[in-house]
């Protein structure tokens, strides 16, 4: 999840993290956003909404970017930028379809935020760093008020959404076990095909053998690597979890 930086890995045992296996790992986002020495750019039109995280881009001008298609720990459908703007800096960036998602994931954010690295939202997406930084993506985009430091209430999900985000996250989680830890793999499987029938048979038609090689290969580089690379089985994943949860 490429990125010389400071990575979070204080993230809280209460926290979706934490029940996903990749928290071993250390799959956690990195994040911090530079401070750019030029003003900020004044708006030319109305903030529009955002909808798509690489909208952000030309506004950041990003040295590289990572694009992430979904969020394998929620609900709810996802896109994510990651914008590295050189010396270890980087935005980043995530939209979600459903009101009240933004609210939600970003109580797993709230441990990271300071004075020095606030937040800025509306109920859809949300963008984490430096307020300075922050005010440059406001000036082109609708959001709500900020930069703060401070998450706003989190909204409530219903019982079947919570459900199919435990059933995604599990399953990503266990692709890597069936990857990289065979062992832990077989002593588990069958406690999660059992409450999700058909889960093994799902994750065995996606490991193969490029899978292994690339969740090893991820593995040893940068914990963001792993994340975006898993985020593109949701298109498998998600719907056999709608189907699966009443």
């Amino acid at each position: 999840m490429v990125l010389a930086t400071e990575t979070f890995e204080g993230v809280s045992k209460n926290s979706r993290w934490a029940r996903f296996g990749l928290v071993a790992s250390g799959a956690v986002c990195a994040l911090v956003v530079a401070i750019s020495v030029a003003g900020f750019p004044r708006p030319t039109s109305e903030p529009i909404e955002l909808t798509q995280a690489d909208s952000a881009e030309r506004v950041l001008n990003c040295k590289h970017a990572t694009y992430f298609v979904d969020d394998i720990a929620y609900y709810d459908s996802m896109n994510g930028l990651s914008c590295f703007l050189g010396d270890g800096e980087a935005v980043h960036i995530r939209v979600y379809e459903a009101e009240g998602s933004a609210l939600v994931v970003l109580q797993d954010w709230e441990h990271i935020l300071s004075p020095e690295r606030q937040v800025i939202h509306t109920d859809k997406w949300f963008a984490v760093g430096p307020p300075l930084q922050l005010e440059k993506i406001k000036a082109r985009f609708r959001t709500f008020d900020g930069p703060s430091e401070f998450v706003p209430e989190r909204p409530r999900i219903t019982p079947r959404q919570s459900l199919m985000g435990d059933c995604s996250f599990f399953i990503t989680s266990s692709i890597v076990d069936a990857a990289v830890n065979p062992t832990q793999y077989s002593a588990t499987i069958s406690f999660l095909d059992q409450k999700f029938l058909g889960s093994k048979d799902l994750i065995e038609s996606i490991v193969d053998s490029t899978v292994v090689e690339q969740v090893k290969k991820r593995q040893r580089g940068h914990h963001m690597e792993l994340d975006q690379y898993l985020s593109g089985f949701s298109s498998r994943i998600k719907p056999f979890c709608a189907s699966k949860v009443p």
